[in-house]
């Protein structure tokens, strides 16, 4: 596919290619790594929340839609789970954090919809549990809060949560014929393998307590791309990539090849050559040395180039040529961005996407990291899908 619509009839100052044969590949990819680690893998929540990390929310899941191994679309809230609905997406969908305070307006949503919410909150599981006796084909899974403190039911309240099913007179089939999973989420599963340890291990003994249920859960990227999924495979039968499938998955994605789905590129608008002493920009923060190459290119922060790479440094492409490095000269502005290069107008300036390195470079010069980096491109970055 090709520049479509609107698109077709406009020359492009900034564009985002979209390979969605990458996508594909590296969900593919994971899905192996996670079979190879344990024979309980069932299958995987392909995480598309925030427009699909920026790549387009329709778009990556109506190609995700067709893997085998697909399990469930993960999003965030009642609106993207409407919006795959509204695109013709029968896969089942879970509602991660937008299904809360849960309400009779929920349920009926829910209902009307085919959606699963996550309930993290005693008392959501209350409201739920008595819309569930109204509309008997509700479920939803459980989430526990294991030591990232953000959302879910603490494990000091189990027995309260059992009690809310009824702890006699058919408590367990109340409980199964509802929780259709259990599920936690691992605060830093990429950074602190102690705590990762230790999350794992109290969502193992909650999962030991619980009565039976479909699909338990809890292998974001940094966990489904490990070679032994940190051993979450001994209980755990889904695993919930979001970023490893759009390339980024640090070294252990990079070792099962995983690859950048998204290409950034802009136009390169004037080049001219600086004089020593030229201020760049607003502010006139760079000050230029003899003979130095400037090249203006058509993306700023109004496309979603984080300001805070002023008089920093990224890596770029030309050409189809290997990285190299070259200053940000001035502030980024909202159209646009100088760079320390001699570049022909016209010509077209890869800005993330040739590897895993540029991106994750990009993200540290900006102080962030790369989610915020492709969640960050704006509407008017055309999509083009390939």
């Amino acid at each position: 596919m090709g520049r479509e619509g609107v698109y077709a009839l406009l020359p492009a100052r900034v564009e985002a290619t979209i390979r969605l044969s990458r996508l594909n590949s590296n969900f593919a990819r994971i899905c192996a790594n996670a079979a190879r680690a344990s024979d309980r893998f069932a299958g995987a929540v392909a995480m598309v929340k925030g427009n699909a990390y920026g790549h387009g929310l329709i778009e990556v899941s109506r190609a995700l839609a067709r893997e085998s191994k697909l399990t469930a679309f993960g999003v965030a809230s009642l609106d993207e789970a409407a919006r795959l609905r509204a695109a013709g997406l029968r896969k089942p969908v879970w509602v991660f954090s937008g299904a809360g305070p849960f309400s009779e307006n929920t349920a009926a949503i829910c209902v009307r919809h085919g959606l699963t919410p996550v309930i993290y909150t005693t008392e959501d599981l209350r409201r739920c549990l008595r819309a569930c006796a109204r509309n008997p084909s509700l479920q939803f899974h459980l989430k526990f809060n294991t030591g990232m403190n953000r959302l879910g039911i603490d494990p000091a309240d189990f027995a309260s949560v059992l009690n809310l099913f009824g702890a006699a007179g058919g408590g367990a089939a109340r409980f199964r014929s509802h929780v259709k999973g259990i599920c936690t989420h691992l605060a830093s599963a990429d950074e602190s393998p102690s705590q990762t340890s230790r999350q794992i291990e109290i969502f193992r003994a909650l999962t030991r307590a619980c009565f039976a249920v479909a699909y338990i859960h809890c292998a974001n990227s940094a966990t489904s791309v490990s070679s032994d999924l940190f051993g979450t495979g001994a209980f755990c039968n889904l695993i919930r990539p979001g970023i490893g499938l759009y390339g980024y998955a640090g070294a252990a994605g990079a070792r099962l090849g995983l690859q950048p789905v998204l290409e950034l590129r802009a136009r390169v608008l004037q080049s001219r050559s600086l004089r020593r002493g030229d201020r760049v920009g607003y502010g006139g923060t760079y000050s230029a040395r003899a003979g130095e190459r400037e090249a203006v290119v058509a993306s700023g922060y109004g496309d979603g180039l984080h300001r805070a790479l002023s008089n920093r440094e990224i890596l770029i492409s030309t050409g189809g040529k290997a990285l190299r490095a070259v200053s940000v000269l001035g502030r980024v502005s909202m159209d646009m961005t100088s760079l320390g290069a001699g570049l022909k107008p016209g010509s077209w300036v890869t800005l993330l996407g040739m590897n895993q390195r540029q991106g994750e470079r990009m993200a540290s010069e900006a102080g962030t990291i790369i989610y915020e980096i492709l969640t960050s491109l704006t509407d008017r970055v055309a999509r083009i899908y390939r």
